[in-house]
Order: C-alpha cells, then sequence, then structure tokens
C-alpha cells in the first residue's frame, strides 16, 4: 500500500489523506498536493511545531516545494485567515528591513550575526521538538498496536488520569492532590458501518470515572503509560486507524446528558487537568530516579500493558460498578482478532439487536448466563433439542467471545452431535471456550470435613465427580467408536480458538479418536487447561496434545493428584511458558538459562525441588514436600534467587523439625511472597514463619492453626508484622481458622486479647474469612474496628444467627459500597433479607470462592 500523509484543519477531526511522492529515495508531500485539497493554507504544524520546507544539501529549498512525510501523525493545517508580515510562516522571521529607530549605536552586522544566531538556535529546537515527537509517535505506535487475547484482556486498556477537581490543584504539594481516572472508547475505522452518522473519535467513555486509590504506587506502576496517552491526545497523534480529536471534543455533547454531572465540569477543565496529570507524573518519575526528559523520555519496556498489569488495574479505583464492567463499555473482536473496548453507541454500529435478542431469549430458557459487556456465556446442554436451539442462536450472535458450556450427564451424546457443536462455533466469533464433557461422569455425596482447596477449608455439602469404569459412550453410537471425539480436536485446532478448556472428559478421549493418526496443529492455541484425573492411564495422549501446540503461552491441569510428577516428566522438553498444577499448587517457570529439560526424570517431590527450585512461582508443602530433605534441597536451589511468589504450608500430622523450621524461614524470608498460607501442626513453627515475611509484598495470607485456640504468640506475630510498615499494610485478602472444622460445624473462639481487632484494624482488606467462634457483639465489634471501604468479599461464621441478628449485621455493613459477595453458612436468613442484599448489590453466597475466576 502506497504511502500517505494525514492532514486536518486545526482544530477540526476530519482527517484527509494525502499520498506520497519520493524525492532523493525519502517520502515527500508537495506543497502543490496539499494546496488542492486545503486552498487556503498558510502552513502546516505538528502540535506546536511549524512543519519546514525541505531544503538540499546546499540549504536551498527544494523545488518544487514540499515537506516530509511523518508516518502515523495528523498534520494540522492553518488557513490564511490573519496573514503574517513576511506572508509565510515555514521558516524563523528576519530581520526587520527598517532599523532607523532602533539608533545608531547599533551595529547592523552584529546584529544580523544575533538574529542568524538565533535563527540556527530555533532551527535546532525545531528539529530536537520533532526528533523528540516523533520518538513519542514511536511509543504511542507500540502502544496502540499491542494486541491482547481474549484470555488476558478482562478490562478496557486505554485509560486517562486527570485532577479529581483541577480548580483545587495544588502546585506546590503534589502529591496531596487526588485523581480520578477515565476510560476511553476505542473506536475508530473498525466501529465504522456503511451508512455510519455518528463521529468515531476516541473518546472519554459514558461513565463519571473512578477515585484511584494510593495514587503514588498507581503512578509508579502505570505513569509513564498514562504519560504516553496523555500526550497523544494532547498532541494530536493518531495512529493504528484511531482518531483523536481537539481536546474540547474527548467528551462526547451527546455523554453530558447521559452521566453524572461530573462530566460537565471536565469538558472545561480537560486541558489544564491533563497538564496537572502530567506534571504529577513526571514529579514522582523525578523522585523515583526516572526522569522523564520532556516530549522523548518515553517508555522503554513499558509502552503496552500485559495482561496481568490489566487485571492489578481495578484493584486501584474505588466506587467499581456493581456489575463489575468497567467504564460502561463492551468488548468487541475486529475483522483481524485484535480486541478492543467501545461504548454502546460504537457497539450497536455493528450490532443486529433481531439475532441478540433472539440469543439471549435462548440463553435465559436454558438458565443460563450472558454477559453482554464482555460477550460471556455460561450454558448448560441437557438434550439434543436444547443443543440445537442454541447453536442456531449462536450462529447469528456475533457478540460472544467467549463459552463455558456443559454437555449435560443425562444426555448420551455421539459423534454427531460434537459435530455439530464444531460446526456451530465455527460459525461463531467465540475465542475462549470452556467445555465440560461430564456426559460419562456420575456424582457421589461426600461429607464436608473431607473437602479442601489451596485456600484453606470450606464448609457444606458437595458431590464429587467420579468416573464410572465404562466410557464408550451410548451404543448407538458403536460404529463411530475409533473417531468419536474427532470433532473436539478439531475444536482445538479451529484458528479462532486461543483458549480451551477440557473438563469432565472421558478416560479415552484420545484413543477413541484418530488423534494418534492425525496430523493436527494446535499452533493457535494460547492457553490450554486439562482436567488431567481423566487422563491418568494416557499420559502419552497428552504429551501428544501438548506436543502439537507449539505457541501455548500457560498450560494448566486440573486434579492431578500423585500423577502431576509423571506428567510434568513426560512434558518437560516441549515448556516453554509456565506450567500450574492447579490442587497441589505448583506452578513451574519456563527455563532462563538452564537446559529445556531436566537431567533425570524427577523421581518425587524433594527432586522437584531440588532440580527445579528456582523456577518454582507457587508451590504447596505438605507431608513428603515438608520433609528435611525436601525443603533442604529447596534452600539450596534458591540460593541465588527465589521466584516463589505463592506458598502453603499443609500438615504434616507431626511437629517439624528443628532444621526444617530452619529452612522454611530462610525460604520465606528469600522470596517477595505475595501469598502464604500457614497450616501447621504447632503453632510455634506459624510463628517463625510470620516472623520471616516481607510483608510489604504480602497482598493474601491464609492461618489455620491448633485446636488450642488462637495462641495470644501467633496474633502477636500478627500484629508486629503490621507494625513493621507504616500506615496501613497492603494485605488484601485474610483467612482465619481456629481449630479444626470439627463434627457439628463449631470453631474456637477469639481470645479476648484484643490483638485480632489491632491486626484487622492495620488493613484494608478487600476479602476477609473468619472461620472462628463469635458472638453477634463480638462480631458487630471487630467489623466497627474494620476499614470495610474495599471489602469485596466476606465470610463470617454465623452459626445460628437469627433474624434480627442478621439484621444488625446487614446495618453494621451499610458503609461497605464495595461489598458484593457474603457468606454466612448456618445463619437464618429471611427472603425479605435476600432482596436487600440483591438490592445493595451483595450476593448471598453458598461457598466463601464463589464467583471468582479460576
Amino acid at each position: 500500500m502506497d504511502a500517505t500523509q494525514s492532514f486536518r484543519l486545526s482544530r477540526t477531526t476530519d482527517v484527509k489523506e494525502i499520498p506520497c511522492d519520493q524525492v532523493d529515495g525519502r517520502n515527500v508531500i508537495f506543497w502543490e498536493d496539499i494546496k488542492e485539497v486545503f486552498p487556503e493554507i498558510q502552513y502546516v504544524s505538528c502540535g506546536n511545531v511549524a512543519v519546514k520546507k525541505l531544503r538540499n544539501s546546499e540549504q536551498k529549498r527544494i523545488d518544487p516545494p514540499c515537506i516530509k512525510h511523518y508516518p502515523g501523525v495528523v498534520l494540522d493545517v492553518i488557513l490564511l485567515t490573519t496573514p503574517s508580515p513576511t506572508g509565510q510562516m515555514d521558516d524563523p522571521p528576519q530581520a526587520p528591513a527598517d532599523l532607523s529607530t532602533l539608533g545608531d549605536v547599533i551595529d547592523r552586522r552584529q546584529l544580523q550575526e544575533e538574529l542568524g544566531a538565533r535563527q540556527d538556535e530555533m532551527k535546532g529546537l525545531q528539529m530536537k521538538a520533532l526528533d523528540r515527537l516523533a520518538l513519542l509517535q514511536n511509543s504511542v505506535q507500540a502502544l496502540m498496536n499491542q494486541t491482547y487475547e481474549l484470555h488476558e484482556y478482562p478490562i478496557p486498556r486505554l485509560f486517562i488520569v486527570l485532577p479529581k477537581d483541577s480548580s483545587s490543584w495544588d502546585p506546590l504539594d503534589l502529591f496531596s492532590n487526588k485523581f480520578r481516572l477515565y476510560f476511553l472508547c476505542e473506536c475508530g475505522k473498525h466501529t465504522k458501518s456503511t451508512n455510519s452518522k455518528i463521529p468515531h473519535y476516541i473518546h472519554v467513555a459514558k461513565h463519571e470515572g473512578y477515585d484511584i486509590t494510593r495514587p503514588n504506587e498507581f503512578f509508579q506502576q502505570y505513569g509513564p503509560y498514562v504519560l504516553t496517552i496523555l500526550r497523544m491526545l494532547k498532541l494530536g497523534i493518531t495512529v493504528a486507524g484511531v482518531a483523536v480529536p481537539a481536546l474540547s471534543q474527548l467528551v462526547r455533547m451527546d455523554t453530558i446528558d447521559q452521566v453524572a454531572e461530573s462530566l460537565k465540569e471536565l469538558t472545561e477543565k480537560i486541558e489544564p487537568g491533563m497538564d496537572q496529570a502530567m506534571s504529577y507524573i513526571e514529579k514522582v518519575s523525578e523522585d523515583e530516579g526516572e526522569a522523564v526528559e520532556g516530549l522523548g523520555g518515553q517508555m522503554t519496556n513499558n509502552e503496552a500493558l500485559e495482561g496481568a498489569d490489566l487485571r492489578q488495574l481495578e484493584s486501584f479505583l474505588k466506587n467499581k460498578d456493581a456489575n463489575r464492567v468497567l467504564g460502561n463499555l463492551y468488548r468487541t473482536v475486529t475483522t483481524e482478532g485484535h480486541v478492543k473496548w467501545v461504548c454502546i453507541d460504537h457497539f450497536r454500529e455493528n450490532y443486529h439487536e433481531k439475532a441478540a435478542k433472539a440469543f439471549r431469549d435462548t440463553v435465559e430458557m436454558l438458565e443460563g448466563s450472558f454477559d453482554e459487556n464482555i460477550g460471556r456465556v455460561e450454558v448448560k446442554l441437557q438434550s439434543r433439542v436444547q443443543a440445537e436451539q442454541f447453536y442456531l442462536a449462536l450462529e447469528k450472535a456475533k457478540s460472544v467471545y467467549e463459552l463455558r458450556v456443559t454437555f449435560d450427564n443425562a444426555w448420551d451424546t455421539t459423534q454427531s452431535d460434537f459435530k455439530r457443536f464444531r460446526d456451530a462455533l465455527a460459525k461463531s466469533n467465540v475465542g475462549v471456550l470452556d467445555l465440560n464433557l461430564s456426559a460419562y461422569t456420575i456424582q457421589v455425596k461426600q461429607s464436608s470435613s473431607s473437602r479442601r482447596n489451596v485456600y484453606g477449608f470450606t464448609a457444606g455439602v458437595y458431590y464429587e465427580t467420579r468416573i464410572p469404569e465404562d466410557t464408550d459412550g451410548p451404543t448407538s453410537d458403536i460404529l463411530n467408536r475409533g473417531q468419536r471425539y474427532d470433532p473436539i480436536f478439531d475444536i482445538m485446532r479451529h484458528p479462532s480458538i486461543q483458549s480451551m478448556a477440557i473438563r469432565n472428559a472421558p478416560l479415552n478421549l484420545v484413543k477413541r479418536s484418530s488423534f494418534q493418526s492425525r496430523n493436527d496443529d494446535f499452533s493457535n492455541l494460547r492457553h490450554l487447561s486439562i482436567d488431567a484425573q481423566y487422563f491418568r492411564g494416557d499420559i502419552p495422549g497428552i504429551k501428544s496434545v501438548i506436543a502439537k501446540a507449539p505457541n501455548l503461552s500457560s498450560l494448566t491441569f486440573y486434579r492431578t493428584d500423585v500423577e502431576f510428577l509423571h506428567i510434568y516428566n513426560a512434558i518437560a522438553k516441549y515448556q516453554t511458558y509456565p506450567v500450574f498444577f492447579q490442587n497441589q499448587p505448583l506452578r513451574i517457570l519456563p527455563p532462563m538459562n538452564e537446559s529445556l529439560q531436566p537431567t533425570t526424570d524427577l523421581k518425587d517431590m524433594a527432586d522437584l525441588l531440588k532440580v527445579l527450585g528456582r523456577r518454582i512461582e507457587a508451590v504447596g508443602l505438605d507431608s513428603a514436600g515438608l520433609s528435611d530433605s525436601a525443603v533442604s534441597g529447596f534452600v539450596k536451589a534458591i540460593e541465588n534467587g527465589s521466584r516463589l511468589k505463592v506458598l502453603r504450608l499443609g500438615r504434616t500430622g507431626q511437629n517439624l523439625s528443628e532444621q526444617c523450621i530452619k529452612d522454611l524461614i530462610s525460604i520465606v524470608a528469600r522470596s517477595e511472597l505475595r501469598r502464604i498460607d500457614i497450616h501447621l501442626e504447632a503453632d510455634e513453627e506459624c510463628v517463625h514463619i510470620l516472623k520471616s515475611i516481607q510483608w510489604e509484598h504480602l497482598h493474601e495470607l491464609g492461618i489455620q492453626i491448633s485446636e488450642r485456640g488462637l495462641e495470644t504468640h501467633v496474633m502477636r506475630a500478627l500484629v508486629d508484622g503490621a507494625k513493621k510498615l507504616p500506615g496501613r499494610i497492603q494485605l488484601e485478602e485474610f483467612t482465619l481458622t481456629a481449630g479444626f472444622w470439627r463434627q457439628g460445624g463449631d470453631f474456637l473462639p477469639v481470645p479476648k486479647d484484643g490483638l485480632l481487632p489491632a491486626f484487622l484494624s492495620s488493613t484494608s482488606l478487600k476479602k476477609l474469612q473468619l472461620s472462628v467462634s463469635m458472638t453477634l457483639e463480638e462480631t458487630l465489634s471487630l467489623l466497627r474496628l474494620v476499614d470495610l471501604s474495599q471489602m469485596q468479599r466476606l465470610s463470617l461464621y454465623a452459626d445460628g444467627f437469627d433474624q434480627v441478628e442478621v439484621d444488625a449485621l446487614l446495618d453494621c455493613l451499610q458503609h461497605a459500597s464495595e461489598l458484593r459477595y457474603i457468606f454466612l453458612p448456618h445463619a437464618k436468613i429471611t427472603n425479605e433479607q435476600k432482596e436487600e442484599m440483591k438490592a445493595r448489590g451483595i450476593q448471598l453466597s453458598d461457598d466463601w470462592r464463589s464467583g471468582e475466576e479460576e
């Protein structure tokens, strides 16, 4: 495609493209071509800098006149409305012709030399400004061209940050100012329909914005990114099909009537607000020893945010919406497969209301859920008739990007059923698929005392999924036995599928297919999750699948039990990405400088810790993992640096040796742990571990201590740890279990020493689980001391709480505006109270982790 240069009349948004020509091997735009489009042109500017006409090596203007090509930049055209004294603005002004008024004292030659030197200085400044502008343009290009996969793009990526009230901005005490974040609509060429009647330039989303908590920490992490976007908007740099309007048009006029009153003020204060925000970010950068130099001091490694950065962004925002959709934006996927977040107006430009309504009605009929903002569907198909209804609707609904589908075990699915599912997906825009093939499983009721997850112990009756002996499938499909599951592998290799999870698959998924003889290529897959319990007799099958997916960026195994080492040994040589064994938990990072595969097969947990310890990011240690040799080997492996972020220490049935405790202390002290769960036999062991934690890095803490109760020295260790940091600690989640979950559901009481309230009052938690025995008065007294402003998820052991006590609890939580989930096992809750919770945006959960992503 021939190169073009973008132009627009100053302070307008209508962009014109003018083809480039070549002079001496470089792209230029001839002045006469520009005048054909803009007859009254006076000069061209890039931001506040006039663009000069090009000169040759002898400093003579090239004939015919032309200007340099600036790819990806929109140049402003200034019209000849008030001609300058010289008649043109592309060169610096010359000396006045008449110097008589200056007096004969002035040496004419000296004045000319001074003017010449000033001209050279101005030219140098112009060139530096243009060079800095080019550097900024490169940063913007990198930022806007960053593509995200559906799986790692959970919230909008484009946003600006402005002072909450620019009129009260304090330039002398920058760090006392408050800020608000506004998401931007990523509209552009990709949202334009044939007969579009609305503008498609980037603009502030139809939302009043979000207050930022911990602004210093926020800007340390996101400052360079925000600075680049602010400069892009201020200077009008347009790249990657995104048109940038004049600042006065960033807030759409039709927005003002539809959102909070605060956006009216934003229209008037957006330009000074940008200057104030940029000065703040530059100040933070200077204090961090990373001064930003003008336009050229751009980011090196932070032009774009990673998926993890986007997920963490939400933790800095106050006043999040009840439906968790930020900025009232909708996720879309362009024809090139790029993810964009746009406002409702631009979403509807390519939206077929009739097909969308039919799809919503179908999902509702199947008692499923459809989050239209992010395009995520969850549905359970219980018969062939239901499935066909869903497929027909899915094929016409183009705004479904994530699908979680379960084939109910009451339905004997055949190869034809899987083929129909495959064909429907091929006609959809689904890129993230979570497939639950539960047709070949049975449910067995289990007691509550045996349930355990990586975060601790959870109460309640549950049903364990087990595999029946015969999983050959329905007899009606006997002729297709050798190819029954071929459509599943067809789905895996479909170009649009980026992420796939396979749950409750039959034991013979690979064997009952022609997979081993097929030449499948799963290079489209970036994320793969496998329920390994159903492959325990076919580890070679797992290996074959992984070998054909060379572009994975993550691999997760559910329910691996004792086979996880056999699985890892089989796939180790393919590992160029993190591998996560969920129920261990164990997360192994890819090799750095080591060989791709261990020299020998790993025999046990001690072997794994010794050989791969430096690559372990998350690990659960209990029984064999807490042996002296295993822990000692782990310590030696991380002597030169630990990458461990998550650690779970489980019970072993006996006290740990003195040497093992010392080694655990060393591991914890060397690691910047983000989460730690401690469930050891002796409380003294717990105390030693708590004293070794680097509290400035810890975000999640779980403790389960012995049946002797909440010993004072354990709680004292928590309080002392919190005192190591000034102000509130950044802990976001805390779970505490006093004793085991015992028959009858009784926990041990909280001691009267005041240490638990003292610790909790030093936090601003988002998630709190207290599995301890407390009266209503003790519960309310504790909650009154806790900062509830950020609380999103709360679990309290409320056994026997009656209607009056639940009312008192809800009254106490009136100021918990962010609360979305509450877990109150065994409390007596009325329908009226449930309706009150619903009205406040609180979901009464039957599980502490309900509603969380895996």
